[in-house]
């Protein structure tokens, strides 16, 4: 009997109805281009979408992976680890594919958010379950407004990499010429990079992400390396790229890799590589990651308390522009609608009602800062907000999408946050007390917005969840050091004591805080942060002068004081309070590491 030709299997034809159904879907809203492999052998990824906003200008690309559910999915899905393996490489979106119910359930993933999932230990597939409201179809697309937030916070992150990307492409290209060359200085080089890239792979990853994404390892090209002088700059190699870790650059290629925006680091006095590679090593990758916390740009999630802090912060800074009425509780739809669509609207209206009446270099500024601004509302009359008001409401079906940005709260880490709180399903709730602005006629110190009782109780709740909210963003960002960066340091307990009044008139009389860091002489005990009153705070500070014995006795239990602190208690009255508290320990903490 001949031979049959070969045939195409059933998967085949279920995958190219599953990437139909998302071509029709994606053609529907007319905003997100498709080019989707049906019949794929390509490892991890089954091509990529392009997003543009209304006007058609692209907005950037975004890699997808399409699998298709079964009947009765109940949104579980068996993901393989070799694509989760893969997205802490490269940033993509997975769709699961509904047939049945015309329905495309979707997740994003990145370098970041696979660190939560703990698939490590699977050798082929890991559980996985979709959100139920993270999905498109013919009537949903507030997909599209979130596939673009997400490609511009991916920007945000990698603008300083994308605008090197030449550079590093013209060291890659043209700065061989030292290959196979013997040099004693070749092995002072390799045992800097050798402990750089220890450094940023093991204890600083989130640093190594930021600055560098995407990277293997990290080289070094020099211009110039003498006994007491050197110029270099470091610079990635990817994991698809064959390269060299050492580099010598011309005088030439160097003028071109400036140009290009890639700064070369210069020591005259002395080079620290040639003397002290190890230690330069170290200091250059805790300079990197002390970057990092200063701008506040860690991953934040998995923590309810700092998630509903800051989308209430969001939500009270931009409530109009949202507009959400002031309330103490919000509904996760009610949210999602005020942030998706009803913002955007606002954002649109306010600019187009500037642009109209050349109102303050508007252009100008959009130009400037290549984002439209929220932040817009000392920009504008009493009347003006009202007549916005009005446009979005009559034009709601014309809206266009815009691309936002604002610096004091960061729109990626409220998307962040939010898509955390969605899947608890819950109402969000005001966590502090709201300030009270009259209480501030005609301006004055902003610590008399809270009454003494009001900072009282936000001051206990910052701190009886510093705790959680610490080690959520310590266990994120820093996982094999995190005993080095805990928040107790050798402390077994944290006492704190606050001095508050009704109304503040001076800056001597200002609000401040103090915190005691006392290890048990006993047994040892769970570690805790204790609210403690005046008489015990004194007795307390009176030990800071003793040079011997700092015991304090409560409870019938024996303590050395350790450390101390008393600070102004600005952090309250910010919007983010304990958000803010956690990066100011957290970059102590560093800060003693990094001096170890």
């Amino acid at each position: 009997m001949a031979n049959k030709p070969a045939s195409h299997s059933k998967t085949n034809f279920t995958d190219m109805q599953s990437v139909s159904l998302i071509e029709n879907v994606l053609a529907t809203h007319g905003c997100v281009m498709p080019n989707i492999s049906t019949i794929d052998k390509w490892p991890n990824i089954d091509g990529r979408v392009e997003v543009q906003d209304e006007r058609s200008n692209l907005i950037g690309p975004l890699s997808v992976q399409a699998k298709t559910l079964p009947l009765n999915h109940k949104l579980k899905f068996s993901c393989p680890v070799s694509f989760l393996s893969y997205c802490e490489i490269e940033p993509c979106l997975l769709l699961g594919v509904d047939n049945h119910a015309e329905r495309i359930y979707w997740m994003y993933f990145d370098s970041q958010l696979v660190q939560e999932i703990d698939y490590k230990n699977n050798k082929h597939t890991k559980t996985l379950y979709f959100d139920k409201s993270q999905y498109l179809d013919k009537s949903q697309k507030e997909y599209i407004k979130e596939w673009s937030q997400i490609i511009e916070n991916n920007k945000r992150k990698l603008k300083d990499y994308d605008e090197l990307r030449d550079a590093y492409e013209k060291l890659r290209k043209n700065s061989n010429e030292i290959v196979g060359a013997l040099d004693s200085k070749f092995i002072k080089i390799h045992q800097f990079l050798n402990e750089l890239n220890k450094k940023y792979d093991s204890e600083f990853p989130t640093a190594k992400k930021f600055f560098y994404p995407n990277a293997w390892k990290l080289g070094l090209a020099y211009e110039s390396y003498e006994a007491n002088r050197i110029g270099y700059t470091i610079f990635p190699i990817q994991w698809d790229k064959n390269d060299v870790q050492i580099k010598k650059v011309d005088p030439r290629l160097a003028a071109e890799v400036r140009r290009s925006g890639l700064g070369f680091t210069g020591h005259f006095q002395e080079n620290p590589i040639e003397a002290r590679p190890v230690e330069y090593a170290k200091e250059v990758a805790g300079s990197q990651v002390q970057k990092i916390v200063q701008r506040k740009l860690l991953s934040h999630s998995g923590s309810q308390i700092l998630a509903r802090e800051f989308v209430i912060a969001f939500i009270d800074k931009f409530r109009e522009q949202m507009g959400l009425p002031e309330k103490d509780e919000y509904t996760i739809s009610q949210v999602q609608f005020a942030f998706n669509e009803y913002l955007p609207r606002w954002v649109e209206e306010a600019y187009k009602l500037m642009y109209e009446r050349q109102r303050n270099n508007i252009r100008e500024q959009v130009v400037r800062k290549g984002y439209y601004d929220p932040d817009v509302l000392w920009q504008l009359r009493p009347e003006e907000r009202e007549e916005i008001r009005q446009r979005v409401n009559q034009s709601w079906e014309k809206s266009e999408s815009v691309i936002m940005a604002n610096r004091s709260m960061d729109i990626g880490v409220f998307v962040e946050y939010f898509n955390f709180l969605k899947k608890l399903d819950q109402p969000i709730t005001r966590l502090y007390k709201k300030p009270d602005f009259s209480r501030l006629p005609g301006g004055g110190w902003i610590w008399n917005k809270f009454s003494v009782e009001d900072a009282e109780y936000n001051f206990r709740t910052v701190f009886s969840n510093l705790e959680d909210a610490y080690n959520t963003i310590l266990t994120n960002n820093f996982p094999a050091i995190r005993n080095k960066l805990d928040l107790f340091g050798p402390a077994d307990e944290i006492s704190v004591n606050y001095t508050l009044r009704d109304e503040y008139k001076s800056h001597s009389d200002g609000p401040t805080y103090k915190m005691f860091y006392l290890k048990s002489k006993g047994y040892a005990q769970k570690k805790s942060i204790k609210f403690i009153n005046d008489e015990q705070a004194d007795r307390l500070h009176n030990l800071i002068f003793q040079n011997e014995h700092k015991i304090y006795m409560y409870d019938n239990q024996s303590f050395k004081l350790l450390q101390a602190q008393h600070s102004v208690l600005d952090f309250l009255y910010e919007d983010t309070p304990l958000l803010n508290l956690v990066y100011q320990l957290l970059e102590t903490r560093l800060k003693q590491y990094l001096a170890k």
